[in-house]
């Protein structure tokens, strides 16, 4: 037996039981299970879904888990003693992209955070300047904007 043989015989039992781990994983957590791969949501579904997550009284049933979570990752951690006060509101915002209004807002009465959801479309002449007009009027030195773009990364603004 050559040496690469050696070396293939010896890794089959070790991707073997890897991939009964696998398995056994995916049985308790689902991490396989991808609900967005059976359909393909346009950008208004996306921003429904992702604003019921959001909401700590969403019919997730999971409390403020996901805005906590989402808060982190924006780098607003120390904003979570307020989560489970949010108001999340998803605006249907294709009859109304004109006037400026957000996706999402998330209002944590200090705080207000907008979420632009641009999986698919491209930016409205002015959009984000819109945007910054619309969070400045409610909430003048305690706001974020939160985009979301079509390659699946966010920045904050």
């Amino acid at each position: 037996m050559t040496p690469v043989e050696e070396l293939l015989d010896g890794l089959q039992p070790l991707l073997t039981r890897r991939r009964n781990e696998d398995q056994g994983r995916n049985r308790e957590q689902g991490f396989k299970f991808k609900v967005f791969s059976f359909f393909r949501p346009d950008e208004n579904t996306l921003s429904r879904v992702l604003s019921d997550l959001l909401n700590p009284r969403g019919d997730h049933g999971q409390g403020t888990i996901f805005l906590d979570g989402f808060l982190e990752c924006i780098g607003h951690s120390e904003l979570a003693a307020a989560s489970s006060r949010a108001v999340v509101r998803y605006q249907d915002t294709s009859h109304w992209a004109e006037f400026g209004i957000p996706d999402i807002t998330v209002d944590l009465g200090d705080y207000l955070i907008c979420i632009e959801n641009k999986p698919f479309a491209r930016d409205q002449p002015d959009q984000l300047e819109r945007y910054r007009r619309f969070m400045e009027k409610r909430r003048p030195q305690a706001f974020c904007l939160v985009y979301l773009s079509g390659n699946g990364s966010f920045q904050q603004a």
